[in-house]
């Protein structure tokens, strides 16, 4: 799909700058509005801790002690 033409000349695809794959653009496109620019989606992860707190309530000890556990898994 990423090599057909149409999709080439249609602008689908948007590569944002990472080692990530690319995403599919807005497919809305109206003449002489710039399109709204597309974010790189959070690392997988990266918002663990705040979830955590804010809907658990859970404090650092808990956190801690999940992780030391192996809740968040290897990485």
């Amino acid at each position: 799909m990423v090599a057909d033409p149409q999709v080439i000349h249609n602008g689908i695809l948007v590569d944002l700058g990472s080692d990530r794959l690319p995403t599919v653009g807005n497919p809305v496109h109206i003449d002489g509005t710039p399109p709204i620019p597309l974010k790189q989606p959070p690392a997988l992860g990266a918002h663990t801790e705040a979830v955590l707190r804010e809907v658990l309530d859970l404090n650092d000890g808990q956190i801690e002690q999940a992780r030391a556990a192996g809740a968040f898994g290897s990485g």
